[in-house]
């Protein structure tokens, strides 16, 4: 560099003497003249330039590049102030010019970067901000920014479009090929010869061949022996060495659950857990291989399944896919090249009576001749029916005993498939097996069709149509396959059947809790249901009564049957209160009711569901931690309304509850009372709290609609505590709700109260359930 800027001058000043030293190459006498100027621009400039010189040379042993961009921006803005004649001088005496200076200023900072690092962000950094106002920051700004991203995208990340990007974006970065490592491992991280060839076949780019054909030729052990399909005598060696090769990639992992598999079905555990021990240092970091020994050695109440009788599985034919209704009175299922079949699959129906199963009957107006027809999911009511029919989700609707024609759900299917549907108990949510949707978890060019399917879910939107489908994220969804879904009626314990946790077999069942009553892709680590219902095969399907004691499924021993097990305790859902009953009129006629259900403590409305129109029956599942109201609606009748808490501690619970609607006309004329049930008070107390403002709201549109005049409010309590204390309480809650009532708009009604203490029960009071019913408070409509 230094020849390029010294040439031929004429000795002037002391900064003019140090510069031809500087040419001498006494740099040190150099730096010492150079110093010595009068303070004019001329000789500030040569001095500027000189020691910008000496400062960015290698030759002078005083190399600070830093340094030497100070002096050259001096000596340019020196220079500026030059005449022309000076400049002219300068040029021909020494030779410095714009452009030699020019040409300095933008070589030092070049020559600086050469010393820094490509990856030392922080100099880096330093070396942009010092050299700001030079065009070669702005490229060291990019690069910065580039590592910083770089960095930042492949820091704990199993994305695999982050690693593509990265390589298409920056393929000459120096740390590319730790990128191309992680992305070539998580592109082959089952082991299987699929996956290398797809590898191969997408990026022959990939700059560690040798690393692919060593891991691909593992690989073919297990291809070429057919180790997947089973251990036998000649190749239980090649399994032994597969695994200690392949390990800890998937497929290393699956063909162990193969070795296992003899001991697995004969539930020799300890035996499976000390061979399956003797490769734990291959194994290291394999989830799948952890979770696989706990499962072995976990203790674990034993259950074994029994069949179903005759009248539900034929003895020439297939049955799967059982769905249990709410009450359990029932039981769908798909029949398969039964005598009574159809055409294809068609679904059946078998009702509980008299402690057995009846037999099992065609389910009129849906199924075809042609078509393929199974039942996914029943609503609580048994009002709808969720089916599968040719690769897609449909939605029947019954009235009376008559099923409508089955629509497709548009918002849910696609050209794919889609299946394995249940309907959440309120019937709000749908959650459904899919490979058409996004997959979570790494995938490409469809190498296994098996494993593509995840779980979603799609919500009912106010419009009463379905959302678009929401994955249930990757607590619950692996990179394998996720399906056969089964959310049980409390609304938060899911069970489905995965290849992705260390089963022990092809595919177990799980199960999971839902963490949050607003979300649907929070869920707890999914738990294996026990070694004694999964088996060394592929279990799927399993649907769970109401009262979380048994699970019924199918299990194929030549032909396809139900069978049903009973639960262990830590596998069971949550407790949920199971009311049933019917609903008649005065006549004890059935009246045809709307139920609609909601949260007394916020007042949102949770469901609605129907009674049954042939014998007025109804079911409702009520999960627990809420307050719930319900109330049965009529055009003809009166509403009736009533409540339930099941606390968070609370065992299962079944109630047996009738009910009978009146006219108003009907209650005019006899001077009975109406009875308004989900009114609240303090224990002890008149005031009316919030959670009652539904109830009396709904009273006063009757009386609004109904143009009631004169009424009677009649004030109950139950028999705990002195009588004269009790009738004072209760005249004090009947003008409480005078005076509620008082406050809406009704200044023509004329109201009366009476306060009747505990002497007129409903219900024993022997009970919280009997006091509760005598704790009320009535209406007459007076004529």
């Amino acid at each position: 560099m230094l020849s390029l800027f010294i040439s031929l001058f004429i000795i002037f000043g002391s900064p003019e003497k140090g510069y031809k030293e500087l040419t001498d190459g006494n740099y040190a006498k150099a730096i010492d003249l150079l110093k010595q100027t009068d303070g004019s621009a001329y000789e500030n400039t040569i001095s500027s330039f000189g020691l910008a010189i000496i400062y960015s040379s290698t030759n002078s042993g005083l190399t600070y590049y830093d340094t030497a961009y100070v002096y050259i921006c001096k000596s340019e803005n020196y220079f500026k102030q030059l005449n022309t004649k000076e400049k002219e001088k300068l040029n021909k005496s020494i030779g410095i010019t714009t452009a030699k200076i020019a040409s300095l200023k933008k070589n030092i900072p070049i020559e600086a970067l050469k010393l820094i690092a490509d990856t030392d962000v922080e100099n880096l950094e330093a070396f942009a901000k010092f050299y700001k106002d030079e065009p070669i920051a702005d490229k060291v700004k990019l690069q910065i920014e580039e590592m910083q991203y770089f960095a930042g995208a492949i820091k704990d990340t199993n994305d695999p479009a982050v690693y593509q990007r990265i390589i298409k974006l920056f393929p000459k970065n120096a740390r590319i090929n730790e990128v191309w490592l992680k992305f070539y491992k998580l592109s082959t991280y089952d082991g299987k010869s699929i996956s290398y060839y797809s590898f191969d076949r997408q990026f022959p780019e990939f700059p560690l061949d040798s690393l692919l054909k060593q891991e691909w030729d593992i690989a073919s052990i297990c291809d070429n022996y057919r180790l997947l399909e089973g251990k036998t005598q000649r190749n239980a060696a090649k399994c032994h060495l597969y695994i200690t090769q392949a390990a800890p990639k998937i497929q290393a992992f699956e063909v162990l659950q193969v070795y296992l598999k003899e001991y697995i079905d004969k539930k020799e555990w300890q035996e499976a857990l000390k061979i399956a021990l003797t490769f734990k240092s291959f194994f290291e970091g394999n989830k799948l291989y952890s979770t696989f020994l706990k499962l072995l050695d976990s203790d674990c109440e034993i259950s074994k399944p029994e069949k179903l009788p005759s009248t539900v599985n034929s003895i020439e034919g297939h049955e799967y896919s059982p769905v249990p209704s709410a009450n359990g009175s029932k039981l769908y299922f798909a029949g398969f090249q039964r005598k009574d079949n159809l055409g294809g699959e068609d679904i059946f129906v078998s009702e509980y009576k008299s402690n057995a199963w009846q037999q099992a009957e065609l389910l009129t107006n849906i199924n075809t001749p042609l078509g393929n027809e199974a039942p996914e999911a029943i609503a609580v009511d048994e009002s709808l029916i969720i089916l599968y029919f040719n690769g897609d989700i449909y939605q029947s609707e019954r009235t009376g005993n008559t099923w409508s024609q089955p629509m497709s759900l548009k918002a849910i299917n696609t050209k794919k498939w889609e299946g394995d549907a249940v309907l959440s108990a309120d019937g709000n949510a749908l959650i459904f097996a899919s490979s058409a949707w996004e997959k979570l978890g790494f995938q490409y060019e469809n190498r296994y069709p098996q494993d593509e399917f995840d779980l979603y879910v799609s919500v009912k939107q106010a419009n009463n149509t379905w959302s678009k489908p929401q994955n249930l994220g990757l607590t619950v969804n692996t990179p394998y396959c996720d399906r056969y879904p089964f959310l049980h009626p409390d609304m938060k314990t899911l069970y489905y059947s995965s290849h992705g946790h260390g089963s022990l077999g092809y595919s177990d069942v799980y199960k999971t809790v839902r963490l949050s009553d607003t979300s649907w892709t929070e869920w707890s680590e999914p738990e294996n249901i026990g070694k004694y219902i999964n088996t060394s095969g592929d279990d799927n399907g399993f649907k769970i009564a109401t009262d979380g004691s048994k699970a019924y499924f199918s299990v194929n021993k030549g032909n396809i049957d139900i069978y049903s097990i009973q639960l262990p305790q830590s596998s069971k859902p949550d407790a949920v209160a199971m009311i049933q009953g019917r609903v008649t009129d005065a006549k004890n006629q059935v009246v045809e009711v709307l139920i609609e259900v909601e949260d007394l403590e916020t007042g949102k409305k949770l469901f609605s569901l129907k009674n049954s129109s042939i014998d007025g029956s109804y079911t409702m599942i009520l999960p627990k931690g809420k307050k719930y109201g319900y109330t049965f609606m009529s055009d003809k009748y009166l509403p009736s309304s009533d409540n339930f808490y099941l606390s968070d501690t609370s065992q299962a619970v079944t109630l047996e509850k009738n009910y009978r609607l009146y006219t108003i006309s009907e209650l005019v004329e006899s001077g009975n009372a109406f009875v308004v049930n989900n009114l609240f008070f303090d224990t002890d107390k008149s005031l009316i709290k919030k959670e009652s403002e539904t109830e009396l709201k709904r009273l006063i549109e009757i009386l609004k609609k109904n143009k009631i005049t004169k009424i009677k409010i009649l004030g109950h309590t139950d028999a705990v505590g002195a009588e004269d204390y009790n009738l004072e309480l209760s005249q004090k809650r009947a003008i409480a709700v005078k005076e509620f009532i008082a406050n809406h708009e009704l200044s023509s009604l004329a109201i009366t109260t009476q306060g009747f203490g505990s002497t007129r029960p409903v219900a024993t009071n022997t009970s919280e359930q009997g006091r509760a019913s005598n704790r009320r408070v009535e209406i007459i409509f007076e004529k």
